[in-house]
């Protein structure tokens, strides 16, 4: 009898009995008395500790970052600053003739009208529905032309360098002292859900001049036909710094560029005023940068492990693969493993908890976000925070543990050791990650349909703190095996 597939046939059974005790025999009848099957629960412990996030993962976000947090509890700081292009529309137009620009002769009365007021200006701004830490808090945020395209084409970790955009010698192009909330607006707009809040920071006359007078020379027309012409011919985009003001993020959701200019319509006695609006953002590229410091204190703490995004610091799980694997006759059926965050008072701004987390074997960890993939439940997987228990838990990662232990196996044999603990520690030597895996707080990308296509890391500012470390308390990893007597 073929023993393998009475276990595929009664696999729902073996694991309903599992959940009761630790040993079970499916019918006698069923088998011969040496073919029994036997179901165990068993349990082993993971090393869990924290670690510097890498500058590896590449950085793909849907909203900007930008201020400055200091952790008051641990002295932790996040910087964010971010670069942006501007989109341009296909076959873009601005009027026949701009007030200021070219030789168009406007009559008379135009001029008086214009008189005091300038011609035309320009205004970026940042559009944002949210805010971490002091609303209220005075940031004073810069300005400055790049002076290099970002490649759209090219991929950008978390260790871009914006001064490889933008000359960090020279000066901004614009400087400005702002609270992100406007409370000059009444208390009914300001707490609405549809209104979006926006910080202007008015740029020198020369950039709309500049623009305008790029449209209206012989090839400009050429220059704001598509996004590509206008990025090499007008304008590569800005970087937006925050140089002063500590306690504050906000999630700038999109950047615009404005262009406001008076223009005569035909047979129209009326000046009118018409703002051409250029818009940063997710049909172009945004790139945040990150700097985080002083996380000293997070990553010696060996009583537990800590998950602090954004690109700040992810739990690394070494799992006990041998202890999970068994051997002589023995199937894993399943290996699930939860992490509990551990509640701790913050009196100051509370930090977020991250809703979902992936484990993804380390050596994976690159590709995993390079190759915008899915959870493929071998050597990534995917789980939501439990609310009600405080937990976030892997069902089952015994494919990661087979995956693990097969990769080893055939190693040690294709490189002439033994399969013993000279065998074992050759491979160690050489894979040190073998056996390592990382828990890493991402955000999900779907499709017009809600599904999810792939994940991006989270940048929302979380911290949490969870059970383990080397000097904590282990992981706990249940396990149920079948095997054959």
């Amino acid at each position: 009898m073929n023993i393998k597939a009475i276990v595929c046939g009664f696999l729902s059974v073996l694991m309903l009995n599992a959940c009761d005790s630790n040993t079970s025999t499916l019918g006698n009848s069923l088998t011969p008395e040496s073919d029994e099957v036997r179901v165990k629960a068993d349990s082993c412990f993971a090393v869990t500790r924290s670690i510097q996030a890498p500058d590896s993962i590449l950085l793909r976000t849907t909203v900007s970052c930008l201020g400055k947090y200091t952790d008051p509890t641990t002295g932790a700081i996040l910087e964010a600053n971010y670069l942006t292009q501007i989109n341009c529309v296909e076959d873009f137009s601005f009027p026949d003739s701009v007030y200021g620009i070219g030789d168009f002769d406007f009559p008379d009365w135009f001029d008086k009208e214009m008189r005091g007021e300038k011609p035309y200006y320009a205004e970026l701004n940042l559009y944002f529905q949210s805010v971490f830490g002091d609303k209220n808090n005075a940031l004073k945020l810069d300005v400055y032309l790049l002076d290099e395209i970002i490649d759209p084409n090219r991929r950008y970790y978390a260790n871009v360098n914006p001064a490889d955009f933008y000359d960090e010698d020279s000066d901004p192009i614009a400087s400005v002292m702002v609270s992100p909330i406007d409370y000059s607006l009444k208390d009914s707009l300001l707490e609405s859900d549809n209104y979006y809040h926006s910080i202007s920071i008015g740029l020198p006359d020369y950039i709309a001049k500049d623009i305008l007078e790029k449209y209206y020379s012989p090839d400009g027309k050429k220059y704001f036909a598509d996004v590509t012409s206008f990025m090499e011919n007008v304008c590569k985009g800005f970087y937006v710094k925050c140089s002063q003001g500590d306690g504050t993020l906000v999630y700038v959701d999109k950047s615009v560029l404005g262009i406001n200019f008076k223009y005569l319509e035909p047979g129209d006695s009326v000046v009118s005023s018409v703002i051409a609006e250029f818009s940063g953002n997710n049909e172009v590229m945004q790139i945040n940068s990150f700097r985080n410091m002083n996380q000293d204190m997070l990553l010696n703490d060996n009583s537990c492990t800590y998950l602090r995004t954004p690109f700040g610091i992810l739990t690394e799980v070494e799992l006990p693969i041998d202890e999970m694997k068994k051997s002589g006759g023995v199937l894993l059926n399943s290996a699930s493993v939860s992490f509990s965050k551990i509640n701790v008072e913050q009196p100051y701004y509370p930090t977020g908890t991250p809703s979902r987390l992936m484990l993804v074997r380390k050596s994976e960890l690159h590709d995993f976000f390079e190759h915008n993939n899915t959870a493929d439940n071998i050597t990534s997987y995917a789980t939501t925070f439990n609310t009600k228990y405080n937990t976030y838990t892997f069902d089952n990662i015994a494919k990661l543990v087979e995956l693990c232990y097969a990769e080893r196996e055939d190693w040690v044999e294709a490189n002439g050791y033994s399969l013993d603990v000279n065998g074992f520690k050759a491979y160690a030597n050489a894979f040190p990650e073998w056996n390592k895996a990382v828990l890493v707080p991402v955000k999900p990308k779907v499709d017009s349909n809600n599904t999810i296509v792939g994940y991006i890391l989270d940048v929302s500012v979380n911290q949490i703190k969870l059970l383990g470390g080397e000097l904590g308390d282990g992981i706990k990893i249940k396990t149920i095996y079948t095997s054959f007597e």
